[in-house]
């Protein structure tokens, strides 16, 4: 707590006011980002995901995305919906082109073009990108989800939900050379994918265990832990 009587309270009505004259303020030219450093700028491109993925207009698109286009359910795994649970999730996955590629792209036009970099503005092109149906996206399960991002399960282009040819058509002048090369490469795999090929790596195999020991060596264990389990029960009811 404050003494009050601490309190001194200068106050000169009769002295006419003061002019602070500043005539030479320096302009501020201070970046919250250094672009030229690589870890601090893929630490803002991170940030801006962030900002994205966290805004109420994203999570809102999303939402509008599973009630109208049923993006409740996988697309591998058609069966696996949580429509009746939450204890399933379905997560939207973007492809070809990842949200990191597309707040790259964006940051490469807009710093080009002499626009604001801050975090705000790129967001917003972005997200105006999304409410456009500029951006590929696929809903998957969880496990597929992560399969995926492990290089394990290709999604071709002709699976994804939105015309995200119309932003490469926009952007393509500011892709770097090995985005326009692996969305290349993307677009070949698509045209040659073979669905069945990936039928056996999702197929539901059996895995045995051959821990080396004969039959004969199992059943001697088993038969000596009932034995031990005989002794132990005589042993309880021989102390009451």
């Amino acid at each position: 707590m404050r003494d009050p009587r601490m309190n001194q309270l200068f106050v000169n009505s009769n002295e006419p006011s003061e002019i602070l004259n500043m005539t030479d303020i320096p302009e501020y030219n201070l970046e919250d980002w250094e672009f030229k450093d690589s870890k601090d700028f893929t630490k803002y491109i991170k940030y801006l995901e962030q900002t994205i993925r966290g805004s109420i207009e994203y999570r809102e698109y999303i939402q509008y995305l599973r009630n109208a286009f049923e993006m409740n359910r996988c697309t591998i795994y058609m069966n696996v919906s949580n429509n009746l649970t939450n204890n399933i999730k379905i997560e939207i996955h973007h492809d070809p082109l990842t949200l990191y590629d597309i707040c790259l792209i964006v940051f490469r036009k807009r710093q080009a073009a002499g626009d604001p970099l801050d975090e705000d503005n790129v967001a917003k092109e972005v997200m105006w990108l999304h409410y456009n149906n500029m951006v590929g996206l696929i809903p998957l399960s969880e496990t597929i989800h992560e399969l995926v991002h492990n290089g394990v399960i290709f999604i071709p282009t002709t699976h994804v939900f939105g015309n995200y040819k119309l932003f490469v058509e926009a952007y393509k002048p500011f892709f770097t050379i090995e985005q326009n090369d692996m969305l290349n490469e993307i677009e070949r795999a698509s045209k040659e994918f073979d669905y069945d090929k990936y039928k056996e790596i999702l197929a539901h195999k059996e895995l045995y265990i051959n821990d080396g020991y004969s039959k004969d060596f199992n059943e001697e264990i088993i038969n000596l832990l009932k034995d031990c389990k005989k002794k132990m029960i005589e042993k309880f009811y021989s102390r009451r």
